[in-house]
């Protein structure tokens, strides 16, 4: 249902969900793979594989919270954009190997990062004109 009580316990649940995934480097993965692919570093790319883990955790656990009506579209939308930007980190994790996966991967970051932030920003202006 949607109700300044409903979407003040969506924004809650969603910033302690988010809070758990601060430390985990989520948004810091281009740095860590554009250093893995200059060093030749398979660490690196390990480490954004990881990264590509902790978004898809996160997208889950999106999924357990209550989503007022009003933003249920946009919440879901959100929670595939994590999903499919873990995808890419997991392609771009690859680039050492596959040049091409890489590329593709880059692309289909750079959708699904942009799709993150429109639906972040749809649903942080549904919350605002509630209150």
């Amino acid at each position: 249902q949607d109700s300044q009580e409903a979407n003040k316990l969506y924004h809650d649940s969603f910033v302690n969900i988010y809070a758990k995934y601060q430390d985990k480097n989520i948004g810091e993965e281009m740095t860590i793979i554009s250093q893995g692919i200059a060093n030749n570093d398979a660490q690196a790319m390990r480490s954004a594989k990881t990264i590509a883990s902790y978004y898809r955790d996160f997208a889950q656990e999106l999924l357990s919270i209550s989503v007022p009506v009003s933003i249920r579209i946009n919440h879901l939308n959100l929670v595939n954009s994590l999903v499919k930007i873990a995808d890419s980190v997991d392609g771009l994790s690859m680039s050492l190997a596959d040049e091409i996966l890489g590329m593709k991967s880059i692309i289909q970051y750079n959708k699904y990062s942009s799709d993150f932030v429109s639906n972040l920003e749809e649903i942080s202006n549904v919350l605002q004109l509630s209150q």
